[in-house]
């Protein structure tokens, strides 16, 4: 379950989003997944989630040594389509005057 800060850090951070999925993976293994959403009336939902362990070991045995290229390209992805985009709102006229 969500700490007090995970849930202070979702909403600070999500909170104005129109979605949000907050996931936790504990070391222990266990998992808590919630589908949080602002459009329209608003909610959440939990959300079912399951990690694949087995499969998760396998993949960084199948990567072994390619790590470095596989961080590299998700790097690379990521500054392809991830980008800040800054809001700038006109003043309303009847605020001008």
């Amino acid at each position: 379950m969500p700490s007090s800060t995970d849930e202070e850090t979702f909403r600070r951070v999500f909170g104005p989003c129109d979605w949000s999925v907050m996931a936790i993976v504990a070391r222990g293994g266990e998992s808590y997944a919630r589908l949080r959403f602002n459009a329209g009336p608003g909610g959440q939902v939990p959300i079912a989630m399951e990690v694949d362990w087995e499969r998760f070991a396998q993949e960084v045995i199948d990567l072994d040594g390619q790590m470095n290229e596989v961080f590299t390209a998700w790097q690379d992805e990521y500054g392809q389509n991830i980008f800040e985009q800054v809001w700038a709102m006109e003043p309303s006229p009847a605020l001008q005057a």
